[in-house]
């Protein structure tokens, strides 16, 4: 049977291992580098795979990558240099020369040397060409969700930023195949809308998308809402077959001209030599500057809720107009627009879908573990079991003595650990759990993780001014199953 290494790197970096048909290991690299948002190649994920089952590079039969079009990574030479952490001189100066060429000659490509260049680091690493699968964004994201569903049969919804060309993508799964039936192309990205409103705010994109989700509770959507739609141009009010199936490919008439002069150049040179926005902060550029132009007097609040608001009615929107009515459905989310639990809840409250699965790396890490999926349907012909999110490392208690001691903490060691915890909850304090392998996915999920008790209206606002948290963000609660139904609305065990 095969070993099948999957990989994501970029802003997401991760890795992940099926070996003879079972997922072994799934670590997002962040949490090995303990850099939020390491934009990197996971070097070290896939270190601790390998030296964890004692295998070397030569031993991996396939290396699934995530992505088709590896510039999208990295734009540049130097960008994907920097990712892999070469130290290369040579390649240093040829990425200069490049950069400098491209400033004076606009339709110079350097997209085969990106890719060139990427398999010759690969192989450094001891991955030869013949064993790279490039694998395209969209449909890893969607395998990724799929194959971990348990569902016979599924619609599959991807929407992200942008990837391989494209921001989302439209999916009818069953056990024998994963079959596009709708791409929605890039310059149609509501994710990358949100992105937009996310930096506008003073947030990091790539990273703080869930504090605009927090935000919105606290404001009003009813002036703002009206203003983000505007962005875009309609000639009825059908806003997400609009917005998510644009298919004039031409982002001049795409979006209105609430744009500079300077961005209009950028347009006209995208448009004489037919490329696409490949330059993310040109995208970034149209709509901050629409932002700034039409939304200055309104509050953060406002404008956290009015594109809250947007994204749930077009995503909800272009849902209900392609599923039939008299259908009930099974649905599977990924990309990193669905680390949006309220859209998520909106999707579930759509009537005719029956059972909702999020991918639980559900950024562009799960596209690491989506492509290993779909190298590993074509070459074991069966669907992986997946019965744990818990696949990143653990730790021996040697090597927790010796962290303990490093920091001069105070530890004991107890033998009955969970109701120690259970009564340092009673009393109101803090505990952190650290327990087993590490969660796979953006939540934490109890190994790793900052319990409380939640009966305090106050506990919100102690907890984030002590962990250095924008005041407003909320806390996951966890509810036992037998519990759920008088604390959880219209809950039922099948959803």
């Amino acid at each position: 049977m095969s070993k099948i290494i999957g990989i994501s790197f970029g802003h997401s970096a991760a890795a992940v291992l099926i070996e003879d048909n079972k997922l072994l290991f799934a670590i997002e690299e962040e949490k090995l580098t303990r850099i939020k948002g390491h934009i990197t190649f996971p070097s070290k994920s896939i270190e601790y795979i390998l030296n964890k089952r004692n295998l070397k590079p030569e031993d991996i039969d396939f290396v699934a990558v995530g992505c088709e079009n590896i510039f999208e990574f990295g734009h540049s030479i130097l960008q994907i240099k920097e990712q892999f952490g070469s130290k290369s001189y040579f390649f240093y100066f040829i990425g200069k020369l490049i950069n400098l060429i491209k400033t004076y000659f606009w339709s110079f490509d350097d997209k085969k040397l990106i890719k060139k260049y990427f398999y010759y680091l690969m192989n450094k690493k001891g991955f030869s060409k013949q064993k790279i699968h490039l694998v395209n964004h969209h449909l890893s994201h969607a395998a990724s969700a799929y194959y971990l569903s348990n569902f016979s049969e599924s619609i599959v919804f991807t929407q992200d930023g942008k990837g391989d060309f494209a921001c989302g993508g439209l999916y009818y799964a069953n056990q024998r195949d994963i079959k596009l039936k709708e791409r929605i192309n890039h310059h149609n990205s509501i994710g990358q809308f949100y992105q937009t409103v996310t930096k506008y705010l003073g947030f990091k994109p790539n990273r703080h998308e869930g504090k605009i989700t927090g935000l919105a509770a606290y404001g009003s959507f009813k002036k703002t809402y009206p203003i983000l739609k505007s962005a875009f141009n309609f000639e009825d009010d059908n806003l997400a077959n609009k917005l998510l199936t644009n298919v004039n490919t031409d982002p001049i008439r795409f979006f209105n001209k609430n744009i500079t002069e300077t961005d209009w150049l950028g347009l006209k040179y995208l448009k004489q030599t037919n490329k696409s926005l490949r330059k993310f902060n040109l995208s970034y550029n149209l709509y901050y500057n629409f932002l700034k132009n039409q939304l200055e007097t309104y509050s953060k609040e406002d404008i956290a809720s009015g594109i809250q608001k947007l994204t749930e009615e077009t995503i909800v929107g272009f849902l209900k107009s392609r599923l039939n009515k008299d259908k009930n459905y099974n649905i599977c989310l990924a990309g990193g627009v669905f680390a949006n639990v309220k859209l998520n809840q909106k999707i579930r409250e759509i009537k005719n879908i029956k059972n909702v699965f999020v991918q639980p790396a559900m950024d562009d890490s799960g596209t690491a573990l989506g492509s290993a999926l779909i190298i590993n349907k074509k070459t074991s012909k069966k669907n992986l079991s997946f019965d744990t999110i818990y696949l990143g490392p653990s730790y021996e208690e040697k090597i927790i003595i010796k962290a303990i001691d490093k920091y001069d903490l105070n530890a004991k060691k107890v033998k009955k650990f969970h109701s120690k915890v259970a009564h340092e909850l009673n009393l109101g304090k803090v505990v952190g759990r650290f327990s087993d392998r590490l969660e796979w996915g953006p939540r934490a999920l109890g190994n790793r993780s900052i319990l409380v008790k939640p009966d305090d209206p106050k506990i919100n606002d102690v907890l984030n001014r002590r962990l250095n948290r924008t005041e407003f963000m909320p806390f996951a609660p966890i509810i036992l199953e037998e519990d759920a139904s008088k604390i959880v609305e219209k809950y039922s065990k099948e959803h």
